[in-house]
Protein backbone atom coordinates (compact mmCIF):
# COMPACT_ATOMS: atom_id res chain seq x y z
CA UNK A 1 0.00 0.00 0.00
CA UNK A 2 2.72 2.50 0.70
CA UNK A 3 4.83 1.87 -2.35
CA UNK A 4 1.49 2.70 -4.32
CA UNK A 5 0.85 5.46 -3.02
CA UNK A 6 4.85 6.79 -3.27
CA UNK A 7 4.65 5.73 -6.64
CA UNK A 8 1.34 7.91 -7.34
CA UNK A 9 2.70 10.73 -5.61
CA UNK A 10 6.31 10.39 -8.00
CA UNK A 11 4.65 10.58 -11.09
CA UNK A 12 2.04 13.38 -10.04
CA UNK A 13 4.77 14.94 -8.88
CA UNK A 14 7.53 14.83 -11.53
CA UNK A 15 9.53 17.63 -11.25
CA UNK A 16 9.61 17.65 -7.72
CA UNK A 17 10.96 14.39 -7.53
CA UNK A 18 13.61 15.57 -10.52
CA UNK A 19 14.74 18.44 -8.17
CA UNK A 20 15.09 16.09 -5.26
CA UNK A 21 17.21 13.60 -7.47
CA UNK A 22 19.23 16.02 -8.78
CA UNK A 23 20.38 18.19 -5.41
CA UNK A 24 21.01 14.33 -4.06
CA UNK A 25 23.37 13.73 -6.82
CA UNK A 26 24.97 16.89 -6.30
CA UNK A 27 25.01 16.66 -2.05
CA UNK A 28 26.62 12.86 -3.02
CA UNK A 29 29.07 14.20 -4.89
CA UNK A 30 30.07 17.05 -2.41
CA UNK A 31 30.25 15.30 0.21
CA UNK A 32 31.19 11.41 0.00
CA UNK A 33 33.50 12.03 -3.47
CA UNK A 34 36.49 13.57 -1.20
CA UNK A 35 36.36 10.70 0.92
CA UNK A 36 36.72 8.19 -2.16
CA UNK A 37 40.31 9.40 -2.73
CA UNK A 38 38.79 10.50 -6.22
CA UNK A 39 41.01 12.42 -9.01
CA UNK A 40 39.98 13.87 -11.79
CA UNK A 41 43.03 12.85 -13.60
CA UNK A 42 44.91 10.40 -11.98
CA UNK A 43 48.41 10.54 -11.67
CA UNK A 44 50.33 8.16 -13.91
CA UNK A 45 53.74 6.77 -13.42
CA UNK A 46 55.91 8.23 -16.98
CA UNK A 47 58.96 6.91 -16.23
CA UNK A 48 60.99 10.07 -16.05
CA UNK A 49 62.22 12.60 -13.80
CA UNK A 50 63.17 16.03 -14.29
CA UNK A 51 65.42 18.19 -12.26
CA UNK A 52 65.87 22.35 -13.06
CA UNK A 53 68.32 24.00 -11.83
CA UNK A 54 67.90 27.96 -11.43
CA UNK A 55 70.99 29.94 -9.90
CA UNK A 56 70.85 33.28 -9.62
CA UNK A 57 70.66 35.98 -12.35
CA UNK A 58 74.45 36.77 -13.44
CA UNK A 59 75.77 33.64 -12.50
CA UNK A 60 78.42 31.92 -14.92
CA UNK A 61 77.59 29.15 -16.98
CA UNK A 62 80.92 27.77 -15.53
CA UNK A 63 79.01 27.68 -11.81
CA UNK A 64 75.51 26.30 -12.96
CA UNK A 65 77.57 23.62 -14.84
CA UNK A 66 79.01 22.67 -11.34
CA UNK A 67 75.87 22.60 -9.50
CA UNK A 68 74.48 20.30 -12.69
CA UNK A 69 77.56 18.01 -12.39
CA UNK A 70 77.04 17.91 -8.63
CA UNK A 71 73.71 16.13 -9.49
CA UNK A 72 74.13 13.80 -12.16
CA UNK A 73 76.64 11.39 -10.02
CA UNK A 74 73.47 11.44 -7.49
CA UNK A 75 70.76 11.16 -10.30
CA UNK A 76 73.53 8.06 -11.80
CA UNK A 77 73.34 6.19 -8.50
CA UNK A 78 69.70 4.98 -8.60
CA UNK A 79 69.07 1.75 -10.12
CA UNK A 80 66.00 2.41 -11.61
CA UNK A 81 67.68 5.26 -13.61
CA UNK A 82 67.75 3.85 -16.97
CA UNK A 83 69.92 7.14 -18.69
CA UNK A 84 70.93 10.28 -17.17
CA UNK A 85 71.14 13.67 -19.80
CA UNK A 86 72.04 16.77 -18.49
CA UNK A 87 71.91 20.46 -19.45
CA UNK A 88 73.44 23.27 -18.76
CA UNK A 89 72.70 26.92 -20.03
CA UNK A 90 69.07 26.15 -20.89
CA UNK A 91 65.39 24.73 -19.54
CA UNK A 92 63.46 22.55 -21.28
CA UNK A 93 59.95 22.87 -21.07
CA UNK A 94 59.41 25.44 -18.31
CA UNK A 95 55.72 27.16 -18.13
CA UNK A 96 55.54 28.18 -21.63
CA UNK A 97 57.02 24.64 -23.36
CA UNK A 98 59.95 27.29 -24.92
CA UNK A 99 61.79 26.99 -21.63
CA UNK A 100 64.33 29.37 -20.53
CA UNK A 101 67.67 30.35 -21.85
CA UNK A 102 70.62 32.00 -19.85
CA UNK A 103 73.93 31.27 -18.20
CA UNK A 104 71.99 30.62 -14.64
CA UNK A 105 69.50 27.56 -15.93
CA UNK A 106 70.49 23.54 -16.37
CA UNK A 107 68.30 20.37 -16.15
CA UNK A 108 69.45 16.78 -15.38
CA UNK A 109 66.63 14.10 -17.01
CA UNK A 110 66.29 10.75 -15.89
CA UNK A 111 64.66 7.99 -17.82
CA UNK A 112 63.45 5.13 -15.19
CA UNK A 113 63.49 1.32 -16.45
CA UNK A 114 60.42 0.24 -16.68
CA UNK A 115 58.26 -0.19 -13.58
CA UNK A 116 56.47 -3.96 -13.13
CA UNK A 117 52.81 -4.03 -13.73
CA UNK A 118 50.03 -6.49 -12.76
CA UNK A 119 50.79 -8.54 -15.77
CA UNK A 120 54.35 -8.72 -14.69
CA UNK A 121 52.81 -10.06 -11.30
CA UNK A 122 50.68 -12.60 -12.84
CA UNK A 123 53.75 -14.21 -15.02
CA UNK A 124 56.38 -15.10 -12.32
CA UNK A 125 58.05 -17.50 -15.15
CA UNK A 126 59.17 -14.69 -17.12
CA UNK A 127 62.26 -13.20 -16.67
CA UNK A 128 61.55 -9.38 -14.67
CA UNK A 129 64.75 -8.68 -13.16
CA UNK A 130 65.60 -5.27 -14.57
CA UNK A 131 61.87 -3.91 -13.69
CA UNK A 132 61.91 -0.84 -11.33
CA UNK A 133 58.95 -1.36 -8.45
CA UNK A 134 59.38 2.05 -7.31
CA UNK A 135 57.25 4.86 -8.41
CA UNK A 136 58.33 7.73 -10.12
CA UNK A 137 56.79 10.09 -7.66
CA UNK A 138 58.70 7.74 -4.39
CA UNK A 139 62.13 8.63 -6.98
CA UNK A 140 61.45 12.22 -7.42
CA UNK A 141 61.09 12.47 -3.28
CA UNK A 142 64.12 10.57 -2.62
CA UNK A 143 65.81 12.91 -5.24
CA UNK A 144 64.20 15.86 -3.49
CA UNK A 145 65.72 14.98 -0.09
CA UNK A 146 69.57 14.65 -1.43
CA UNK A 147 69.00 17.64 -3.43
CA UNK A 148 68.16 19.69 -0.59
CA UNK A 149 71.74 19.24 0.25
CA UNK A 150 72.93 21.01 -2.62
CA UNK A 151 73.72 24.49 -1.87
CA UNK A 152 73.99 28.23 -4.54
CA UNK A 153 70.86 27.29 -6.78
CA UNK A 154 66.67 26.43 -6.42
CA UNK A 155 66.35 22.74 -7.62
CA UNK A 156 62.98 21.60 -8.40
CA UNK A 157 62.27 17.67 -9.02
CA UNK A 158 59.47 17.23 -10.72
CA UNK A 159 57.80 13.95 -12.59
CA UNK A 160 55.92 13.73 -15.75
CA UNK A 161 52.24 13.87 -15.54
CA UNK A 162 49.81 12.31 -18.16
CA UNK A 163 49.70 15.01 -20.91
CA UNK A 164 53.39 15.66 -21.28
CA UNK A 165 53.89 18.37 -18.70
CA UNK A 166 55.47 17.87 -15.47
CA UNK A 167 53.32 17.52 -12.27
CA UNK A 168 54.28 20.63 -10.12
CA UNK A 169 52.01 21.72 -7.07
CA UNK A 170 51.27 24.98 -8.86
CA UNK A 171 52.87 26.92 -11.58
CA UNK A 172 52.02 30.57 -12.11
CA UNK A 173 53.46 32.89 -14.23
CA UNK A 174 53.49 36.64 -13.88
CA UNK A 175 54.04 39.22 -16.47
Amino acid sequence: KAYRYTLSWALRHRGVVIVIGFASLVLATVFVMPRLGFQFMPISDQGLVSITVETPVGTSLYETDQIVRQIEPIALCFPEAESVFTESGRLSGGVRGAGERGSNYGSVSLTLVKKQGLLDVLTPWRHHESLRTRADTEIAAELRQQMAMIPGAKIQVLTQSGFGGTAAPVQIELR
